[in-house]
């Protein structure tokens, strides 16, 4: 029982294992002859086999699955030398046990507060670490067990996961299993009710701000339980900073994957002009022709279907995340106005009886253009809004705040982004007093965090060499959206170029 309590919370295959071998050596008596199992006991052991079984069984599927979707490449043949290896790696890096217990347990499990929709390279690990610090924060559960992505990112939309109850379409995307990546409903009503402590929590997923079935999977995710909104923190960065540093990330995550022992490119899902040997290719297939059609189909999927039809549908491999490989958002990701778009009219339709916003970030500017308006008169105000991006106070967007990357090696702008979100989601409630001192130790924070610079998945350097041909090149393809993404966040974005 020791054993499947501690893999069902684990998720630790190899420790189910080893615990499994230590159960069998507990019941070898001195003499075999004289020995007859406890009916209990031989239950017991029975159950923890079982659930190994059932382990092993997920992760294969697991294993056949992400290889191909995840990695983009064929798993090795059966009984190589590379297979095992692969195998074997994938044993220490995956948690079965931990995806099937809580899937089977989804539906008494809760949804995030917030949602982190980052896009690649633009600091979702380290804001996802600074929500982790407040008060009441419950991080979820990942599949991998990475330092980097361990308590930070679900994957559950990325395609991540495999239905352990259906063998004929093993991909799960079910938005109503969303939260088997989540506490569970108890740990909430004891940590609120009982213990009279605040809880939340969230998911800090990179892949989701780009992808086009990822909106319209999240609405459905709640208001299948008939749930409003959450907080959306959209993190973003200068385009060109961003596309370089994907690219070189991307690069060193193929030779990881290579290294695992996983085979060849899986062309027959993203074609064989997937890899692109300069970011100039890269560039040019992730805005082809092709590429643009595999994401209006997958983006097509959803739009027309009810809530009931896109929580019954399944998603296509070719559709998850980036159609056509990861490298086909080299083009794409840094378009941060389109794809938060994307979310605001999405979030629109399905919760279009939700008069109120759920923006805070912008509460500080509205506040500061007031004051200027009290001190300076309309004038003074509407010049302090040209000054600050376009509209400074004004909203832009509903339900998606802008969280800019360099904003979180400022602390004075890391702490009002923390504040925002603490009294968003209600944590610290009490007096007057009780509010002030949780700002202070807000602030107390965000000073200590820029100070030790608190940066979570640095990125990969060196191996890549980009020309300043390619550099000019992405400049101009990201023109404007500098300005795009001012107006839509009401606010400057420091730290990017002019493009």
């Amino acid at each position: 029982m020791l054993a499947f309590l501690s893999s069902a919370l684990s998720g630790d295959l190899p420790l189910l294992l080893l615990l499994n071998s230590l159960h069998l050596l507990s019941l070898l008596p001195p003499s075999l002859r004289t020995y007859s199992l406890h009916p209990l006991s031989l239950s017991l052991l029975l159950a923890d086999l079982l659930w190994s079984l059932a382990g092993l069984a997920y992760l294969l599927r697991f294993y056949s699955h992400t290889a191909r979707v995840v990695f983009n490449a064929e798993p090795p043949p059966a009984f190589s030398d590379k297979r095992f290896l692969s195998l074997y790696n994938y044993l220490l890096l995956a948690r079965p046990l931990g995806a099937l217990w809580r899937l089977l347990t989804s539906p008494y499990r809760v949804l995030p507060d917030v949602l982190v929709l980052g896009e690649v390279r633009c600091g979702t690990t380290t804001l996802s670490q600074h929500l982790s610090e407040l008060p009441g924060c419950h991080r979820p559960f990942c599949p991998w067990k990475h330092p980097e992505l361990d308590g930070k990112e679900t994957f559950y939309f990325a395609g991540h996961y495999v239905d352990p109850l259906s063998f004929a379409s093993p991909i799960l995307t079910d938005p109503r299993r969303y939260g088997a990546c989540f506490p569970l409903k108890l740990t909430r009503w004891f940590h609120t009710a009982v213990l009279r402590r605040p809880f939340f929590t969230f998911d800090g997923c990179a892949q989701y701000l780009t992808s086009p079935v990822a909106p319209y999977l999240l609405s459905a995710a709640y208001r299948a339980r008939g749930l409003p909104p959450p907080l959306l923190l959209a993190c973003a960065r200068d385009p060109v900073d961003q596309a370089l540093s994907w690219y070189k990330y991307e690069s060193a995550a193929m030779e990881w994957g290579r290294g695992m022992g996983l085979g060849r490119p899986n062309v027959g899902l993203r074609t064989d002009k997937y890899w692109s040997a300069n970011v100039g290719d890269a560039l040019e297939f992730s805005m082809s022709a092709l590429t643009d059609a595999v994401y209006l189909s997958a983006e097509g999927i959803f739009r027309p279907l009810s809530l009931a039809a896109t929580c019954r549908k399944q998603v296509p491999p070719w559709a998850l995340t980036w159609p056509g490989g990861q490298l086909t958002g080299i083009g794409r990701n840094g378009r941060f106005a389109e794809n938060i778009g994307r979310y605001e009219a999405v979030f629109e339709r399905g919760f279009k009886e939700e008069g109120e916003s759920v923006n805070v970030l912008r509460a500080r500017a509205a506040s500061e253009a007031a004051a200027k308006a009290a001190t300076f008169g309309e004038r003074g105000a509407r010049r302090g809004e040209r000054e600050g991006g376009e509209g400074g106070g004004g909203r832009r967007t509903k339900y998606v705040d802008i969280v800019n990357l360099a904003d979180l090696n400022d602390a004075r702008e890391l702490g009002e982004l923390l504040k925002g979100v603490s009294k968003r989601l209600g944590l610290g409630r009490g007096t007057p007093e009780a509010a002030l001192k949780r700002d202070m130790a807000i602030d107390f924070y965000a000073e200590r965090a820029v100070a030790r610079k608190v940066v979570r998945n640095a990125g990969a350097g060196g191996g890549v060499e980009v020309t300043p041909a390619e550099v000019a090149r992405l400049k101009m393809h990201f023109v404007g959206e500098r300005e795009r993404v001012e107006r839509l966040a009401g606010r400057p974005m420091k730290g990017w170029g002019n493009n």
